[in-house]
This record gives structure tokens, C-alpha cells and sequence, in this order.
């Protein structure tokens, strides 16, 4: 028959059973927010930087956040009688606005200098060929002679330039600022000209033709010049009457002859036409036959009349140009002057973890990007750092928080977070009072902290143990005649150790080995003879390594 105490005892059970399954359950997490990054702005002399979306105003405010990895438009706005000489750090270029990526702590400079910007200096390459043939740069469309003939750009940059005969041709090598007969490589760091010698294959050394100059610019003011004509052991200045040719008689055939324009102040080539082609700024001929040469000249401002292009970019990648003239990797180059009306070509260079984000300016997309430099122009380019997301899943019956350094992962709440690519990320688990951190998994192994280097998604779970004999408040027992029941609730995983005591003496004993969370109810047979008051001692080691005992009074019946 079963008797009120024993009810009492059962209900106290469930309620126990209850409390410790919900001590089991994880709290709710809130829901996590958008992870942030930011960016800090540092002014150096007069001038304000804004940001678009809002958030700076630098002056006053030069630090705000945004969702992480966004793009964020920095607009720089000179005080009065100051330009913008150029941004640094997570921008780079001198045009007046400029696209950073938020990431962790994305760091910019805008300085600001007292006066005018001024305009880079511009260099012009000439070239010329004499005979039939064709010069053309190594990068297309910036030299091709025949038709386009020279090329002007600040910088310093260099072209390579490669000649190719007619039939009937033969190429006899370079003169002016190039040599050989390979590749010509030419730095045009001031006025350049180089000119390709092809002579015709049948010509016979040992003869004489004849050379006719017509110079329709003749004279020595500006605007105008003199042609001179020499080869080894001769030599005539053409200096007819505008209109007249300058006949030059008896020149050897098959030796280099020089025809050296003389031009008057501030004046250069405009072109050659006949046996010499193009705008340098000499012409070198190999005569086999008679032949006559043009030649006309201009002022020298029509070889450096230019169009400004002004680059910025974000960190992670740089920005070249062709023709050259930028060459935007460090904090300089990134801005440039060009000939009039030629087509510039930007080529991005992204750097390992990064990708490239697109054009914005006078260009757009993510391709290559082509300005007609009709106008001066002004370009940014986005490199935005490539993320790879850690997440992190929690399993076991313990509790514990994940955390990284660097910081993004805070589990608890916040269980994932893209980290940039490359960069080494340390992970910790910290168990509360009442679990231990039993092991990583996944990308991880063991206990100790966990080091990776972000190369691509990764997950990890931890295993937290919850610590039962920490948890461990209350037993209910019972006794007949024949055996000591023992009901009790396990947090987690135990060894249970049950004991009925008189006095010193231990009238029954057992030990339960590796039981598992949940309501158990334990039965520990009772020799004859055992009736009476007893203490019921019940003993818990749990997975962590912890003890707790408990007893309580009985009745053996």
C-alpha cells in the first residue's frame, strides 16, 4: 500500500528532475547585431572631410562606425586658399573624393597644403622612321608610327617600342635616344625622340643619290627653323628661300645620313613627310636612290599641351596606366598629366586577399577601365579585403563562452564572424563554474587555445561538460526491508556511490559507474537483519573531476 510519504517523495523527485532540466537548458541568446567596422580621419592644415553615408564630419566628428567591410565615400573639402595634396593610409590619391572600405580600424589621412595644386610636368616621346616600315609601342595604342607618332605623359614612365620592315626593307637599328637593333626602351623623363632606319634591300654602297628637303617652315623666329644635313664627310645647311627645295647632291648611298632640324624659339618638329615620317625631332635616312624629305614645325607647346587624371584607390591593390604616367601602389603616382585626346588605359593589381570592387568617376564596372582624355579626368578605384566566415557551434550540457582575438566572436551571443582573409585568429573557451571545456573540434583540436590562419570558411565546435556534483542539492531515499531506493537528478554524466549506515557500520553499499544525465533511481539490496533508523549517504563524482556527498535519514522497515 503506498503511503503519503511516498507520494511526497515521488513529486519531490519530478520537481527535481524538473529544476535540473531546466538548469540544463541554455539561456536565450538576444539576436546578434550587424558586425561593425570604422574608420578615423586625421587632418593635416585646413580643410573638413565628410563621409557619405553619414556619420563623419571631420572637423567635429572624425571617427564613426559602419556595417563592416561597406564601402564609404570620404569627400575632402579645402578651406579657403588650400587644396587637397593627397589622402593616405586606408585611401590614397589626390582627387577630392575617395571610396575606404570599414573594416576593423580603417585608418585615413587628408592633408591639405596653403596654395594652388600644381600641374605635373609633361614629357613628350617623338618618334620618326625613315624608308618604309612601321614603330609601334610594346603596349598597344600608344605609339604607332605611321599614324600616331609621338606620346606625352608626366611621370617618367617608360616605353618600349618595336620596329617591323616593309617588304622590300630591311631594318638597320635605331638612332636618337635608342640604339641597336633590338627593342628600344626609352625613360621619358624630358623631350625624347627615336627614330627607326629601315633602307631598302638592293642598296648598293659605293654609289651616290640625291637628298631634296623642302622645309615649308623656314626660318628662325618662332614657329619656324632650319634644316641641317650631314653624314660622314659631308655636311650642307638647307637655307633656300621658303617655297625652294634644298638639293643635296653626291650623298653616299648605304651610310646614315643625318637631317637635323634647327628650330627657332620655343618651337619643335610638327611632322616629316616623304622618305621620313613622324615628329622627332631628327630623321636618320640610308639612302639606295634618290629621295626627298618634308618637314614643317610647330610650337612647343603642342607637344606637352595636356589633360590632368586624377586616381584614388582604397588599401589592398594598386593601379597602372598606358601610357604610363600612373603608377598608383605607394602614396605617390597617382597622378598624372596626358596628351590631349589620347586614350589612357587603368589596369588594377589586386594584392593577396583582396578583391577588386570596381570604378567609380569617370568609369564604372569592374574591367578594365578606359578614359578619352578630351577633359581632364578623375577615377577611383575599390579594393575591398576578403572575408572568410569562423562560426563556432556549442554542443554538451555545460555552459561556456567562446571568444577570438582579434575580437569578432563573443559566443554568447555573437557565434560567427568573417574575419579578413590571412589574418591569424586565436580562439579561447571559458567554461562557468559549473562546466569544464571538454574539447575543440572541426577546425580545432584539443583544449588549449586554437590558432588559425583565415584561408577560407571554417567552423569549430567546443564541448563544455556540465559539472553534476556542482548541481548536486537534493536526494530522495526510501527503505524497505529488502532494499534502499535512492531517486536523484543528474546535470550531466556521474559516478554514484550509495551507501545505508548505522552508526560506523555500513549496512549495504554500491557504486553506479558512468550514469547519464536524467532522473535515476538507484536500488540497493538490504541484508536481514537491518530494521530500524539508518542514514542514507549518497556520493557523486562527476565527468569533471568533482565530489559531493549528501545523506539523509531512513526507516528500514
Amino acid at each position: 500500500m503506498k503511503t503519503h510519504h511516498d507520494r511526497h517523495d515521488r513529486r519531490l523527485a519530478v520537481l527535481v528532475a524538473l529544476a535540473a532540466l531546466t538548469l540544463s537548458l541554455p539561456a536565450a541568446s538576444p539576436a546578434a547585431s550587424e558586425p561593425q567596422g570604422s574608420i578615423s580621419v586625421t587632418l593635416t592644415g585646413s580643410g573638413r572631410v565628410q563621409s557619405s553615408p553619414g556619420g563623419i564630419d571631420c572637423g567635429s566628428t572624425c571617427k564613426a562606425s559602419f556595417p563592416l567591410g561597406s564601402a564609404v565615400r570620404l569627400s575632402a573639402v579645402p578651406a579657403s586658399g588650400f587644396y587637397l595634396t593627397a589622402w593616405s593610409g586606408g585611401c590614397v590619391g589626390g582627387s577630392q573624393s575617395c571610396e575606404a572600405t570599414a573594416d576593423e580600424d580603417t585608418q585615413v589621412q587628408a592633408q591639405f597644403a596653403a596654395g594652388s595644386a600644381p600641374t605635373p610636368p609633361v614629357h613628350a616621346l617623338t618618334v620618326s622612321y625613315s624608308g618604309e616600315g612601321r614603330v609601334t609601342s610594346a603596349d598597344p595604342g600608344v605609339i604607332d608610327c605611321g599614324t600616331n607618332c609621338w606620346t606625352s605623359f608626366s611621370g617618367g614612365g617608360h616605353v618600349t617600342l618595336n620596329a617591323a620592315p616593309a617588304s622590300g626593307f630591311v631594318f638597320n637599328g635605331w638612332e636618337g635616344a635608342c640604339s641597336g637593333t633590338g627593342s628600344c626602351d626609352v625613360a621619358v623623363t624630358g623631350l625624347r625622340s627615336v627614330i627607326a632606319v629601315f633602307r631598302r634591300q638592293n642598296t648598293h654602297p659605293g654609289s651616290n643619290s640625291q637628298l631634296t628637303i623642302n622645309n615649308s617652315s623656314l626660318g628662325t623666329g618662332h614657329g619656324q627653323g632650319t634644316i641641317h644635313i650631314s653624314w660622314p664627310g659631308g655636311s650642307k645647311d638647307c637655307d633656300e628661300a621658303e617655297g625652294d627645295p634644298c638639293e643635296v647632291n653626291n650623298v653616299p648611298n648605304g651610310m646614315k645620313v643625318t637631317i637635323q632640324p634647327r628650330p627657332g624659339p620655343d618651337t619643335v618638329v610638327n611632322d616629316y613627310g616623304g622618305y621620313c615620317q613622324g615628329t622627332a625631332q631628327l630623321c636618320v635616312v640610308v639612302l639606295g636612290q634618290d629621295e626627298g624629305v618634308t618637314t614643317t614645325f610647330q610650337d612647343a607647346e603642342g607637344l606637352t599641351t595636356s589633360y590632368g587624371l586624377n586616381l584614388t584607390r582604397s588599401g589592398g591593390g594598386s593601379v597602372k596606366s598606358v601610357p604610363p604616367g600612373i603608377d598608383c601602389g605607394g602614396d605617390a603616382g597617382c597622378r598624372a598629366a596626358f596628351k590631349r585626346t589620347i586614350t589612357v588605359k587603368l589596369t588594377p593589381n589586386v594584392a593577396s586577399g583582396y578583391t577588386f570592387g570596381g570604378w567609380s568617376g569617370d568609369c564604372s564596372g569592374t574591367g578594365s577601365c578606359t578614359v578619352s582624355m578630351t577633359v581632364s579626368r578623375t577615377v577611383s578605384a575599390a579594393f575591398r579585403g576578403q572575408r572568410d566566415q569562423v562560426r563556432v557551434t556549442k554542443s554538451g550540457r555545460g555552459m561556456g563562452t567562446i571568444t577570438t582575438e582579434p575580437g569578432g566572436i563573443q559566443c554568447g551571443d555573437t557565434c560567427t564572424y568573417s574575419f579578413r582573409r590571412g589574418s591569424s585568429v586565436t580562439l579561447r573557451a571559458t567554461p562557468n563554474g559549473r562546466s569544464r571545456f571538454r574539447a575543440w573540434g572541426g577546425a580545432c583540436t584539443g583544449t588549449s587555445p586554437c590558432s588559425l590562419t583565415i584561408s577560407a570558411a571554417v567552423d569549430v565546435s567546443a564541448a563544455f561538460d556540465r559539472c553534476a556534483a556542482s548541481e548536486f542539492s537534493r536526494f530522495t531515499a526510501s527503505a524497505t526491508r529488502k532494499a534502499v531506493t535512492v531517486r536523484v537528478s543528474l546535470a550531466d554524466r556521474a559516478t554514484a556511490r550509495v551507501r545505508l549506515l548505522r552508526g560506523r557500520a555500513t549496512l549495504a553499499t554500491r557504486t553506479f559507474s558512468n550514469l547519464s544525465a536524467g532522473a535515476k533511481s538507484l536500488r540497493v539490496p538490504i541484508r536481514r537483519g537491518a530494521a530500524g533508523k539508518a542514514k542514507v549517504e549518497l556520493r557523486l563524482k562527476d565527468i569533471c573531476g568533482r565530489t559531493r556527498t549528501l545523506s539523509r535519514s531512513v526507516s528500514v522497515k
